[in-house]
C-alpha cells in the first residue's frame, strides 16, 4: 500500500474496526499520521455507519434497588456460542464511580455516544414503582472512555403518590443528531398532573444541544396521545432526522398503532401515518408494537400473542401507502408464544436480531426460518432482570474535540470473567 495515494490509503484505513486502529498506528509513519489526524474519527464513523453496528445491552434488575449492568457486545459469529462470555462492561469504573453501583438508566444513544443518569426511585409500600429524572446527566463514549456532565436542568415536579398518579405522570427521552448542523441533541418530554386537579395535565419538552451551556424548554407542545397511553413508551427510533415513539390509539374510530415524531432540527412534533392493524384491544396490555430500523427504514414489529410476529417496513418515509409487511413469522413452541418482540438490527449474515419479551435475543434466518437463541450471562445480584438492547456504532470521536465539552477519561476497561 506504500505506493497508493494517501487519500486512498486513508479511505481503506477508515474501514477498520475501532479496536484495530491503535494497533495499525505502529505499522509505518504514514499510517500513524493518517490514523492520528483530527479528521480521521469523523471519516471513520461515516464508514462504520454504513455497516452493521454492534450491540449495547442493558440488564436491569426487576427491582431498581438491585442495580443494573451495561455491556458492549460485538456482533460476530461468537455470539451464537452458549452463553456469550466474556462480555465487556462499558465501562465498569465509570459506572461505579458515577452511580455508586446504583441504577444507571440509558436516556438514548447515537453515533457511539450514550446519555445516561441515575434516577430517583419513588417507593410505594416499599416497592420501587417510578423513576424520576434528576441531575446530573452524563454523555459517555464507551470506546474512547470520555465522559462529561450536562449542565443542570430544572427538574419538573412529579406527583407520584399512589398508583392513580403513576398513570398520569409520564416522561420519556431520546437522543439524536442533526446532520445539516452537526449537532447532537438530548430531548426529555415530561407530562405531569396535579393532585388537586386530576384532569389538568402539563407537559414540557427539555432540549439540550451538546456543547451548549443551557437547556431550552418548550411548554405545551407534546401531543396528548403520548400522555394517554397506559403502557410504557418504548425507546425511540431515530430515522430521517427525527425521534419516533410508538403508542396505541384506543379511540374506537382510530384504534391501532400511533407513531409520534419529534424533528430535532425544527424541534416540532408530528405524526407518521401507520399501517392498518388487525390486533384487538385485548392485546394492548402486552405492548404489541415495537419500533425499530430495518436497514435505513422505519419499521414496526407487530406481535400477535400465540399467532404471528409481523415486521412492517415504511419504504418511503411519511407515506402511508409505502408500508409493507416485510416478514411474517409464525409463533409456536420454538418462540415460546412471546408477547413482545423488538427488531434490534439486521446482522451481517442477513439474520434478524430480535429481542423477545425483554428477556432474551434470537437470531432469525429469514430464508430457512430457523432461529438460534443467544444466551447472555447476567452477573447481577438479582436473578430476575429486564433486558434492553440497542445498536451502537463504535466511535473514536472525543467530546472535547467535537463539542468543546470538558471531558474526563475513565481508567482502562476490564473483562468480566
Amino acid at each position: 500500500m506504500e505506493n497508493l495515494p494517501q487519500e486512498i490509503t486513508s479511505n481503506i484505513l477508515s474501514r477498520l474496526h475501532f479496536k484495530q486502529t491503535r494497533k495499525y498506528r505502529c505499522v509505518c509513519k504514514l499510517w500513524r499520521i493518517i490514523l492520528s489526524h483530527p479528521t480521521f474519527p469523523t471519516t471513520h464513523l461515516a464508514q462504520l455507519s454504513k455497516l452493521s453496528p454492534d450491540i449495547l445491552l442493558h440488564f436491569k434488575a426487576v427491582s431498581p434497588l438491585f442495580g443494573s449492568r451495561i455491556y458492549y457486545l460485538e456482533d460476530d459469529e461468537t455470539i451464537l456460542k452458549r452463553p456469550i462470555y466474556p462480555l465487556t462492561l462499558a465501562d465498569e469504573h465509570f459506572l461505579a464511580d458515577s452511580f455508586n453501583d446504583h441504577y444507571p438508566y440509558i436516556l438514548g444513544s447515537c453515533n457511539g455516544f450514550i446519555c445516561l443518569f441515575s434516577p430517583i426511585v419513588e417507593l410505594n409500600g416499599g416497592d420501587p414503582v417510578f423513576l424520576i429524572p434528576r441531575n446530573p446527566i452524563y454523555v459517555f463514549n464507551p470506546i474512547t472512555r470520555n465522559y462529561s456532565k450536562f449542565p443542570l436542568f430544572d427538574i419538573p415536579e412529579f406527583h407520584t403518590r399512589g398508583w392513580s398518579d403513576l398513570r398520569r405522570d409520564k416522561w420519556f427521552s431520546g437522543f439524536g443528531y442533526v446532520d445539516s448542523k452537526m449537532e447532537y441533541k438530548l430531548v426529555l418530554v415530561v407530562f405531569t398532573g396535579g393532585n388537586s386537579l386530576p384532569q389538568v395535565f402539563d407537559n414540557q419538552v427539555l432540549v439540550y444541544t451538546l456543547g451548549s451551556t443551557t437547556w431550552r424548554k418548550k411548554v405545551g407542545i407534546a401531543p396528548d396521545v403520548l400522555r394517554k397511553s397506559n403502557e410504557e413508551i418504548a425507546s425511540p427510533a431515530f430515522v430521517n432526522g427525527s425521534l419516533h415513539w410508538i403508542t396505541v390509539n384506543k379511540s374506537s374510530s382510530k384504534q391501532g398503532p400511533c407513531i409520534v415524531f419529534f424533528n430535532l432540527d425544527a424541534e416540532e412534533f408530528g405524526f407518521v401515518p401507520t399501517f392498518k392493524s388487525h390486533l384487538g384491544k385485548e392485546t394492548y396490555r402486552y405492548r404489541p408494537y415495537q419500533l425499530g430500523i430495518f436497514e435505513q427504514y422505519l419499521s414496526v414489529v407487530e406481535c400477535s400473542y400465540n399467532s404471528y410476529i409481523s415486521i412492517w417496513v415504511m419504504k418511503k418515509y411519511n407515506v402511508k401507502e409505502s408500508w409493507v409487511k416485510q416478514f411474517s413469522i409464525k409463533q409456536g413452541s420454538a418462540w415460546c408464544s412471546c408477547q413482545t418482540a423488538k427488531l434490534i438490527k439486521v446482522r451481517n449474515n442477513g439474520d434478524l436480531l430480535l429481542l423477545i419479551d425483554n428477556s432474551y435475543m434470537v437470531s432469525y434466518n429469514t430464508i430457512t426460518g430457523k432461529r438460534r437463541l443467544i444466551q447472555v450471562a447476567w452477573e447481577g445480584k438479582h436473578r430476575r432482570y429486564i433486558l434492553k438492547a440497542q445498536t451502537l456504532v463504535g466511535s473514536l470521536i472525543s467530546l472535547k474535540s467535537a463539542f468543546g465539552m470538558d471531558a474526563e477519561t475513565t481508567t482502562s476497561m476490564k473483562r468480566k470473567r
